[in-house]
């Protein structure tokens, strides 16, 4: 018996072994990693990006949790029309850089038949929450109906594995083309012109993002590069950190007691500070909240308040504190910190209770004001 008992361990070693070696993902894509059951249960195993096995036809959307923007809309409204379904997460560097081209596709082409359909699927836990993807949708400006996939019901359904992706398909509901990851603007696009029958000198093609879409550092050990203190991350532990003597461009650093989480960083200790060297004109922060009560964020540039003509709009100037400016934090919001503001500069924020939190810094591009 302990010899047959033995042998039982060995096999199931091999089988998890040889699993595991023909699993691999896509280099450049956040995914979903399978479960070990996942993987024995399922018939295929996925290689790379471009042998994901898609979904033939558009897939129903019942099992959505809700609809973010659209509460009236109905999957049965797509019916007949050509629809570009998109899966994305606020969080995504990639996802975000798609959005200009998503706006301007619906911009344009929704005269023409075209639907568009945001599915949102969390690739952080902190994602899950409605009202941060809520904020997030009307923050980025986006119109068109965005689902909440919290529980990735659509998101199996179409067999997806990657953010971003998009699926098109005709007025039959048939799949005709889908691009999975980052780029491919401009096939996309000559592939919504095709479905739609438009021709490119019918409508002024959507070469480049607009201008208001910002670039974005996001905070937490997952993308954690540009971190400077002088400690190293402990992860999803609370551990004291300090600012290093310089930082520079698009640097950030923490003081204080401090937990550093995937996608944010969660004070500890009261007046716990932060701190980031910028080159932009202008900066928004992503803030939110740990404890069930508004929050206070005091906001310095180069060690002295935001005078008035700098203050995002978000800012409060307290001239009864001395012109202390600082920001209210609630639920998750991203707050403009500051404006018009020339050349590089240090901007370090103060946090006197515990349980603040950052997600992410967003300033404007290259070549945009």
């Amino acid at each position: 018996m302990k010899r047959l008992f033995h042998w039982r361990w060995i096999v199931l070693a091999v089988v998890v072994f040889i699993a595991s070696r023909q699993v691999s993902y896509p280099i450049d894509s956040r995914m979903v990693l399978p479960s070990l059951g996942e993987i024995f249960q399922s018939q295929t195993v996925v290689a790379y990006a471009k042998d994901i096995p898609q979904v033939e036809y558009l897939a129903e959307f019942d099992e959505l949790t809700h609809w973010v923007n659209a509460p009236d809309f109905n999957s049965a409204e797509l019916k007949g029309k050509v629809s570009l379904v998109q899966f994305w997460s606020y969080s995504c560097v990639q996802c975000v850089d798609a959005i200009p081209y998503m706006k301007g596709w619906w911009s344009t082409y929704k005269r023409y038949g075209l639907q568009i359909v945001g599915i949102h699927s969390p690739s952080y836990v902190s994602e899950e929450r409605l009202e941060r993807v809520s904020q997030a949708v009307k923050d980025y400006g986006i119109t068109y109906p965005v689902g909440f996939d919290d529980n990735f019901a659509v998101w199996r359904s179409f067999s997806n594995r990657v953010w971003p992706a998009i699926y098109l398909f005709d007025a039959n509901g048939k799949l005709v083309y889908s691009h999975l990851g980052v780029g491919g603007y401009e096939e996309t696009e000559a592939a919504i012109q095709s479905v739609l029958g438009v021709s490119p000198e019918q409508v002024e093609a959507i070469a480049a993002p607009v201008a208001e879409e910002p670039a974005y550092i996001s905070f937490g050990h997952k993308k954690s590069f540009a971190f400077k203190s002088r400690e190293k991350i402990v992860r999803d532990q609370p551990a004291l950190y300090s600012f290093p003597d310089l930082l520079e461009p698009f640097q950030w650093a923490l003081e204080g007691e401090w937990i550093v989480r995937e996608d944010h960083v969660e004070s500890v200790s009261p007046n716990a500070k932060f701190r980031l060297f910028i080159e932009k004109p202008s900066l928004t922060l992503a803030f939110s909240t740990a404890a069930r009560r508004q929050q206070k964020a005091i906001v310095r540039v180069d060690g002295a308040y935001i005078p008035l003509d700098r203050a995002g709009k978000d800012v409060i100037i307290e001239q009864s504190l001395g012109g202390e400016s600082s920001v209210v934090i609630e639920t998750v919001q991203h707050a403009e910190v500051v404006k018009n503001m020339p050349g590089g500069y240090l901007v370090e924020v103060t946090f006197p209770a515990p349980g603040s939190q950052m997600f992410s810094a967003n300033y404007p591009k290259d070549g945009e004001e």
